[in-house]
C-alpha cells in the first residue's frame, strides 16, 4: 500500500518536471565570432523580461566573442512573447495560410495550462539591410515562468548562430 502511494504522488509530480522541448528554427547568412553588434533602440516601457533577456544574450555573446558597440555595423533586435499555448499562431491567408506554432493540447492529469514562450532575435547589416541571423526559440510551460525558461532559450539560439541549421527540436529536462 505505501509503495502504491509513493508511486502514486511520484507520478503527479513528474506532470510537472519532464523533459522539455526547445523548438528551434534559424535562417540567414551565418555569423562568424568576434562580431561587433548594437541593439535597436528600444522604449523605456519594455517589459522587465526584455531587460533579463537582453542581458542573458549580451553575456552569452560575450562568451562566444562578440561584443557591443554603438558604432557597429550590425543591428540586434529582439522580440519576446508569452501565449496560451491553446491559441494557434499562423501566417499569411487562405492557401498562403501557414502555422507558425500549432496549439498545445493538455496532458493526462495536467492542473494548469500551459503557455508558450517565444524569443526571437534578428542580427541585421546595418549598410544594406542583410539578415546575416534569424534566430527564434520556442518552449511550453505548464508551471515554469518565462524568467526560468530564458537563460535556456538564449542559449540554445546562441549555440545556433554559428551556421543557421533551419528548424530542429532540442531537449532538455527541467520545470515544466
Amino acid at each position: 500500500m505505501r509503495s502504491s502511494l509513493m508511486l502514486a504522488a511520484a507520478f503527479l509530480l513528474s506532470a510537472c518536471a519532464g523533459h522539455i522541448e526547445t523548438r528551434l528554427s534559424s535562417a540567414g547568412e551565418g555569423l562568424e565570432r568576434g562580431h561587433s553588434y548594437r541593439f535597436a533602440e528600444t522604449k523605456p516601457e519594455m517589459a522587465a523580461e526584455y531587460g533579463e533577456v537582453r542581458n542573458l544574450l549580451i553575456a552569452a555573446l560575450a562568451q562566444r566573442g562578440f561584443s557591443r558597440s554603438e558604432a557597429a555595423g550590425v543591428m540586434l533586435e529582439i522580440a519576446l512573447s508569452d501565449r496560451p499555448a491553446e491559441l494557434a499562431l499562423t501566417r499569411g491567408e487562405g492557401e498562403e495560410t501557414s502555422v507558425i506554432a500549432p496549439s498545445k493540447e493538455r496532458k493526462p492529469l495536467q492542473s494548469c495550462d500551459d503557455r508558450e514562450y517565444r524569443l526571437s532575435i534578428r542580427f541585421t547589416r546595418i549598410s544594406d539591410g542583410a539578415h546575416l541571423y534569424l534566430g527564434e526559440a520556442a518552449e511550453y510551460h505548464c508551471r515554469a515562468s518565462l524568467s526560468e525558461a530564458l537563460p535556456a532559450m538564449v542559449n540554445a539560439i546562441v549555440s545556433d548562430m554559428d551556421g543557421p541549421r533551419g528548424t530542429k527540436v532540442v531537449e532538455r529536462r527541467g520545470r515544466e
